[in-house]
């Protein structure tokens, strides 16, 4: 199911602006990144790895950039995002328009050093304006990860778009 909602936020002249926003996971990675094989430190490594590279690539500064990073981290302050082998890291950015998300995946472990676990990793963030969209969107990725037959046809994949098929299938399936 496919979730498009409006958002009303400031253009960088400070007026009001109304833009739509995708909730959907497969629709959200077209626009981000899939990383096969992927490797973080830690999860403050992994979502400067998987989600500040996207708000650069969207036209922020660096150091706005890391407001993203920042949001995401006073979140896993809060509490862990990390069940069994899946992690969400994620927050919510006053300003912008659009989901931005990440999604890191390694059979092996995601953190060096680790038990194995997380094996997969989605970081994301979402338009601090928009909380329903935010928990939508939250409610459906968690959905899919805690499918573990697709999580497995996720992690047997060598290329994102091999992955972002799987995610589509199970999404199909309603």
């Amino acid at each position: 199911m496919s979730y498009l909602h409006i958002v009303e936020t400031q253009d960088s002249t400070g007026d009001l602006k109304t833009v739509p926003t995708e909730t959907t996971l497969s629709v959200v990675l077209e626009k981000g990144q899939i990383l096969v094989d992927f490797r973080a430190d830690n999860v403050q490594d992994a979502v400067l790895r998987l989600v500040v590279p996207l708000f650069v690539a969207e036209g922020f500064d660096p150091s706005s950039a890391k407001g993203a990073l920042d949001c995401v981290m006073a979140r896993e302050q809060v509490g862990s995002t990390t069940t069994g082998s899946v992690a969400l890291p994620h927050g919510r950015l006053r300003g912008i328009s659009r989901i931005f998300a990440g999604l890191g995946l390694n059979r092996g472990g995601i953190y060096g050093g680790s038990d194995g676990k997380p094996t997969v990793v989605l970081a994301f963030v979402t338009p601090g304006e928009t909380p329903a969209d935010h928990l939508r969107f939250l409610s459906a990725a968690a959905k899919i990860f805690r499918n573990e037959e697709a999580v497995k046809a996720m992690l047997d994949c060598n290329e994102p778009h091999a992955v972002l098929g799987v995610i589509r299938r199970v999404e199909n399936q309603g």
